[in-house]
C-alpha cells in the first residue's frame, strides 16, 4: 500500500478550508467574549441578591441607619408654606417682587 505524497484537491478546495478555519476562529473568539459578557452580567446579578440579602436581614448598624432613613422621610414635608418659587404662571405673567421673595427665604431659614 502506497501514500501518495501530495494532496490532490485543488487550491479552490484548500481556499475554503483556510476560510472555514478563520470563520471557526472568529466564532470562537466572538463567542468567547459574549461568555466573558455573560460572566460580568451573572457576577452583578449576585452581587445585588447580597445587597438584597442584606436588606432583608440587616445587621445592627445597618437596622439604625435604614429606621432613621424613613423617620427622616417621615418628618421632611414640604408644603405650599414653604414654597419660595413656583411655576405655576408663565415667566412674562410673574411679578418679582424681590422684597417678598427674600422675606419668604429667611422665615425659611429661621425655622430650619
Amino acid at each position: 500500500m502506497s501514500i501518495p505524497c501530495c494532496s490532490k484537491t485543488r487550491a479552490s478546495e484548500k481556499a475554503m478550508v483556510a476560510g472555514l478555519g478563520a470563520l471557526n476562529l472568529f466564532g470562537v473568539i466572538v463567542l468567547g467574549s459574549m461568555l466573558k459578557k455573560n460572566a460580568v452580567i451573572e457576577s452583578r446579578n449576585v452581587a445585588r441578591k447580597q445587597r438584597a440579602r442584606a436588606l432583608e436581614l440587616p445587621d445592627p448598624a445597618l437596622r439604625r441607619k435604614l429606621v432613621n432613613a424613613r423617620d427622616m422621610a417621615k418628618r421632611t414635608v414640604i408644603g405650599a408654606d414653604r414654597i419660595v418659587y413656583t411655576t405655576e404662571m408663565d415667566v412674562s405673567d410673574q411679578e418679582y417682587e424681590s422684597r417678598e421673595w427674600d422675606r419668604r427665604f429667611r422665615e425659611l431659614e429661621r425655622s430650619d
